[in-house]
């Protein structure tokens, strides 16, 4: 998305992008929430979700990310910054994490490596 004003063209304004991607783990994963106890998912009935919305302006960036899911382990959230920060140049403090809250999801608020990739 590019803003334009009468008679001007500035790319530099501003720029948004968007995307999202599958993380539903495999059948047989454990998955937790408030709402029951833990158990080993049966079957999937609708993916889970991350989407991201990134904004630029004059050579700003920043990242806004929301996960399908109940919660996050700090841990986590710091792997996931790192990554994103690695493979985009955006800062690790301009990258901002969020949950849906999900409760039919991976516990990914356990700081366990098998949630980290």
């Amino acid at each position: 998305v590019v803003l334009e004003m009468p008679g001007k063209i500035d790319p530099t304004l501003f720029r948004a992008g968007t995307g999202k991607v599958v993380i539903t783990p495999p059948i047989g994963f454990v998955i937790d929430g408030p709402e029951h106890q833990e158990c080993v998912s049966t079957g999937i009935a609708d993916d889970l979700l991350v989407r991201v919305i990134v904004l630029e302006s004059q050579g700003s960036r920043v990242a806004l990310i929301s996960l399908d899911v109940w919660g996050i382990a700090e841990s986590i959230v710091d792997a996931i910054k790192l990554a994103v920060s690695t493979s985009t140049a955006i800062d690790e403090n301009s990258i901002w994490l969020t949950n849906t809250g999900n409760g039919t999801s991976p516990p990914l608020w356990r700081d366990e490596p098998q949630y980290v990739n």
